[in-house]
């Protein structure tokens, strides 16, 4: 039974890209296009190095970049295990069949397994054969290899594992578990470099899954049944809408983040990427952060922070405000409200929050290095273009290409998810790159066309309302 689960769930998603093809097979081939690029941009960064001999082109080392793979494959295993695994209320069916509960879990497990063991022989595959066909004097280390699968093994159990501790309850059980999951990741920097400390970290990861197996079951009610909020949770904040349906679907909107922790998440993400910020500042050699090209160093690093933090708190958010709904769709379209103002009450609280979130991450790096009042009023107003841009992408993309299986709960699958993400990445280097080789000439009017580009900014987002609220009228699910 537990290798029919693991089919169904294959069968499952193999059907589920399948269907995204056939809808959009200019998406789908856009997105292999960009992955090849990408791989070719890193091929030829490679050769010239080894060309010209250059050892400092790349300031990072093969054992930070498999321990910066392990955490991806950590968050693909997460996001996968919390929703086919954690909040998954379809799995009542399984544990009404008799059949031991190892076999859901497990079942369920060598799924994800199988997605991390996936990616690595397409990077590896699709990077050896552009190799190959460019002719390029750049060869993978094997050890370099064996290591990444390794990585993606303990990526799988880790973020497995951390699906079932992050919903244990008290709050004293989760800090025990998860500090003994922080443990997988000190002990993998030390196993990446010593060999033959790798199959011990491996016994490591099977036995934190073997106790996220024992607290499955906790984990799975925690996350199911759970106890509405008090009322200290309300909205406090007054909603600048005068429509009386459209405020109620707002005030919706505020309490799902409310009872999902969301704005736990908000607040992580802001940490990290302030803390990413500053870490970068003491790692980076000191002649990138000196001369001519200092100026462009500080704009690269927070440029980078705000993306990432624009991609998670704006981009993804916005995306899966309309797949979310899954069977309450229809109870939302068939009310009396057009489209256009369903997107703008849904997406109302992610530009609030990001609003505030993102002006915040760029504010970092002025205030620790103690930069002058210009500065500050010049990315406060870059975050605030940053958030419109952001959610205006975001929007299109949820009411364009919505998403209402219960496999990825509402959020868009990762074609569609890389492709906008592509494509805001684009806009905000239009709308705040202008501004910020202004700013280099001249502050003042840099400033202005700071604020001009968050109008236009504005602008986008509410066509990004009015074309959304388009699709959306359309959307037959």
């Amino acid at each position: 039974m537990l290798y029919k689960i693991f089919n169904v769930d294959c069968y499952e998603g193999l059907l589920k890209f399948r269907q995204r093809v056939d809808a959009h097979p200019f998406m789908v081939g856009w997105f292999f296009v960009l992955i090849l690029a990408g791989e070719w941009i890193i091929i030829q960064l490679a050769s010239v190095s080894s060309i010209l001999k250059i050892q400092n082109l790349f300031p990072i080392s093969y054992r930070e970049i498999l321990e910066f793979a392990l955490f991806i494959f950590t968050g693909i295993a997460y996001a996968s295990s919390l929703n086919n695994l954690v909040k998954a209320r379809k799995l009542v069916w399984y544990f009404s069949q008799p059949m031991p509960l190892y076999k859901i879990f497990f079942g369920k497990f060598l799924t994800i397994l199988w997605l991390c063991l996936g990616l690595v022989a397409f990077a590896l595959g699709t990077m050896t054969s552009l190799i190959l066909v460019l002719n390029a004097p750049v060869l993978l280390p094997f050890d370099f290899g064996w290591k990444l699968i390794a990585c993606s093994v303990l990526g799988a159990t880790g973020g497995t594992a951390l699906s079932v501790f992050a919903y244990l309850r008290p709050y004293t059980k989760k800090a025990v578990y998860l500090y003994l999951h922080s443990m997988l990741y000190l002990g993998a920097w030390y196993a990446l470099e010593i060999p033959l400390f790798v199959p011990v970290e491996i016994l490591y990861s099977i036995l934190l899954l073997g106790l996220a197996f024992k607290k499955y079951l906790d984990a799975w009610n925690n996350a199911i049944v759970y106890v509405k909020r008090p009322s200290k949770y309300d909205l406090k904040i007054p909603l600048i809408i005068r429509e009386r349906l459209i405020k109620k679907l707002a005030y919706a909107e505020w309490l799902f983040i409310v009872r999902n922790n969301e704005h736990v998440s908000i607040l992580l993400v802001v940490i990290f990427a302030i803390a990413g910020q500053i870490l970068a500042l003491q790692v980076l050699p000191h002649e990138y952060l000196s001369g001519i090209y200092a100026r462009y160093t500080y704009a690269g690093i927070a440029g980078t922070a705000l993306y990432v933090a624009a991609s998670m708190l704006s981009v993804i958010s916005a995306l899966s405000v309309v797949g979310k709904d899954t069977q309450a769709f229809w109870a939302i379209k068939t009310a009396p409200v057009s489209g256009e103002n369903v997107m703008f009450a849904k997406t109302y609280w992610v530009l609030f929050t990001s609003m505030i979130a993102l002006p915040i991450v760029l504010l970092a790096l002025p205030i620790y290095m103690f930069r002058k009042i210009p500065l500050i009023i010049f990315v406060i107003v870059s975050g605030i273009c940053a958030t419109f841009v952001s959610t205006a992408v975001g929007t299109w993309g949820a009411a364009r290409f919505p998403d209402f299986s219960t496999w990825y709960r509402g959020s868009t699958d990762i074609v569609t998810t890389y492709n906008v993400l592509m494509l805001a990445l684009v806009l905000n280097v239009i709308f705040l790159g202008i501004p910020l080789q202004i700013y280099f000439f001249d502050k003042v009017l840099g400033i202005l066309s700071a604020i001009f580009s968050a109008d236009m900014g504005a602008l986008l987002y509410v066509y990004a309302c009015k074309l959304g609220g388009k699709y959306y009228d359309q959307i037959e699910k």
